[in-house]
């Protein structure tokens, strides 16, 4: 990868005998240039560059969560277009004391209906017992 300028501005004197007109015009450009300069140095960031929804939800597993009674965990989508994937990012057990989950790794059973992100299954989730988590959908 390119290295980037050491220069990030444009200014009136780096263009002698220029009309009047050009300053507020360098501004203009200055401010692109840091916006740009700012990205491309590492403060790039998911959610104002790429098209996604970062979500935390707390839920309770059914009684029988275990052997197939899933009730969906739902919530508004915010994105345009229907979702292409939902990315567990983080979950967690809800418990006095931190209880690391260490079988579920991925959001298995999700469908996109009518505006909203039904999640259905996450694998190695306990029978009736509260979790937040954190899903990426893109």
């Amino acid at each position: 990868m390119a290295l980037l300028p050491t220069s990030k501005r444009i200014s009136k004197e780096d263009v002698p005998g220029s009309p009047g007109w050009v300053a507020p015009l360098l501004a203009g450009i200055n401010t692109f240039f840091l916006a740009i300069w700012d990205a491309l140095s590492g403060n790039i960031t998911f959610g104002e560059n790429i098209t996604c929804q970062i979500k935390e939800i707390s839920f309770t597993t059914s009684e029988d969560y275990s052997i197939g009674d899933w009730v969906a965990v739902s919530f508004l989508k915010t994105l345009k277009t229907k979702a292409q994937a939902v990315v567990l990012l983080q979950i967690l057990q809800d418990e006095e004391t931190y209880t690391p989950v260490l079988e579920a790794v991925t959001v298995h059973n999700w469908l996109d209906v009518n505006g909203y992100i039904k999640i259905y299954y996450i694998p190695g989730l306990e029978d009736e017992t509260t979790y937040t988590i954190r899903v990426l959908v893109f």
